[in-house]
């Protein structure tokens, strides 16, 4: 499934969310054992599609983190868009021998990055 994850904009966000609610999650020991073998892998196309596959099952990860900032000054598809920029690179930049729970630290990273897009959003409202 492809879905546009940097760029929704409003008219997007309804088929967006509808998508979403679409993916089925991935069970933990599932994930654990994805995130083992990206580190094994050298391939590049089967490391890509291992990423593609732990970005798509976390995107309601993104959804629900994005929902708690509602109302906060900035519009929802900017937060979920900020949302999936650090999932991306939260998947990208794991490490398994550094962090323990890669849950954890992606749902860091996700979180970091909304509580960003809220405090610029205010900043701009200020000047």
């Amino acid at each position: 499934m492809r879905l546009k994850l940097i760029s929704i904009d409003e008219k997007q966000l309804k088929d967006y969310l509808i998508l979403v609610q679409k993916i089925k999650n991935l069970p933990p020991d599932k994930t654990a054992e994805m995130v083992g073998k990206i580190t094994k892998i050298k391939g590049r196309v089967e490391k890509n599609a291992l990423y593609r596959n732990l970005i798509e099952s976390n995107l309601k990860n993104v959804v629900h983190v994005a929902s708690r900032y509602r109302g906060a000054g900035v519009t929802f598809a900017a937060l979920i868009a900020a949302g999936n920029r650090a999932l991306i690179a939260g998947i990208r930049g794991f490490d398994a021998e550094k962090d323990e729970n890669f849950n954890e630290a992606i749902n860091w990273h996700i979180e970091g990055a909304i509580m960003d897009c809220v405090l610029l959003a205010r900043k701009e409202v200020k000047r």
